[in-house]
């Protein structure tokens, strides 16, 4: 029973130790350079109604097989106060071509970048994911 138990607990603080390895980046992406495979951003800190952006771009290298989760603004229909009781559209996945194509509509709206959230692998330093946030019906989350 206590080997049993000592199991658990050895896989439960690998899985979390593998979670901590992930370095996470809250950023404005502004530019992609698909030659370099470089992002370009800028970093975001207090996220929420009160952030702000930093002045500063700085560039980092995203992975080969870097996935790219965008996710719909909050829905507006449905039952509730305030149209709050409706349910977003599922999340869209797919490779950089996705940041690319959110970039590319932010900008054309007149904002300056797409906002989002960059994983990094701790070791290589190169993003391994990115969740792009808002972009739904409202435009929440694209600055």
């Amino acid at each position: 029973m206590a080997r049993r138990l000592f199991g658990v607990l050895a896989v439960a603080v690998a899985l979390s130790f593998g979670a901590v390895l992930a370095d996470e980046i809250t950023a404005l992406v502004t530019g992609i350079n698909t030659d370099k495979m470089e992002i370009t951003y800028k970093e975001v800190t207090n996220p929420g109604k009160d952030q702000t952006v930093g002045d500063k771009e700085m560039t980092v290298k995203y992975a080969k097989d870097v996935k790219v989760t965008a996710t719909a603004g909050g829905g507006g229909g449905g039952k509730g106060k305030r149209g709050g009781g409706g349910k977003g559209a599922p999340p869209e996945t797919g490779d950089i071509k996705l940041l690319q194509d959110r970039l590319t509509k932010a900008k054309d709206a007149g904002r300056g970048g797409v906002g989002a959230t960059l994983n990094r692998d701790e070791k290589s330093k190169t993003v391994t994911e990115v969740t792009v946030r808002g972009g739904g019906r409202r435009g929440g989350g694209d600055q």
